[in-house]
């Protein structure tokens, strides 16, 4: 890393470099020769190498690698049957989708591999102007409303199971740990409300133990 020389051009970071120091002549240069991280897999480094170097073609040729264009063959090697019962094992794992539309299919698709039964809860939706509801403009009816699925804003209908996955979407209570994308596990469906267990998770170097408690959901 070159060294930072305020207000100093080319020349000046050059003097001061490490380099022109007396003290480098006693320094050993190393220069690695031959690839380690790839070395028990040369055609795979070589295959590595030309997606980085190739600079000629607009495609790379992915035929050496595993793969699949359905959405059921991922879930079945990202989340196995043994997997998806297994919640501590699930949070490390993911499937990266290209598009956010995608999202919520991956989602359904492990949902529908835990056992027992769904459980839908739906929102409540009006308009408010001036602290007063809204009822008689044409975008307040409650179907219309519920229509929407806008980034950023919960699907009308949410389908729970017990054994889920689930993420905060915004904070609740810092003091309990319970603040926004803190991920939990579904263990009671009730009719009003959502009983949960904070995953154990590391922080900073300490183990952060589950704790149970009763999330309502509007």
């Amino acid at each position: 890393m070159a060294p930072v020389v305020r207000w100093g051009g080319r020349t000046a970071i050059a003097n001061a470099s490490i380099r022109t120091q007396d003290v480098f002549k006693h320094f050993e240069i190393l220069r690695l020769n031959t690839s380690m991280r790839q070395a028990s897999d040369p055609e795979f480094s070589q295959f590595l190498d030309t997606i980085g170097d190739d600079s000629e073609h607009d495609e790379v040729d992915l035929s050496r690698l595993n793969h699949t264009n359905l959405v059921e063959d991922a879930v079945n090697f990202v989340f196995s049957p043994d997997v998806v019962c297994d919640p501590e094992t699930c949070v490390d794992r993911a499937i990266l989708s290209p598009f956010n539309e995608y999202v919520d299919q991956f989602n359904s698709e492990v949902l529908g591999r835990l056992p027992g039964e769904t459980h839908s809860y739906f929102s409540s939706d009006w308009i408010e102007e001036d602290g007063q509801e809204v009822t008689d403009h044409p975008m307040a009816t409650p179907d219309f409303l519920n229509s929407l699925n806008e980034p950023g804003i919960p699907p009308h209908q949410l389908i729970l199971k017990v054994g889920a996955i689930c993420r905060f979407t915004r904070n609740f209570d810092a003091s309990r740990g319970l603040t926004k994308n803190t991920r939990v596990i579904v263990r009671r469906l009730l009719h009003h409300s959502v009983e949960v267990e904070i995953i154990p998770t590391i922080l900073a170097g300490q183990r952060i133990d589950s704790v149970s408690y009763m999330c309502f959901h509007a």
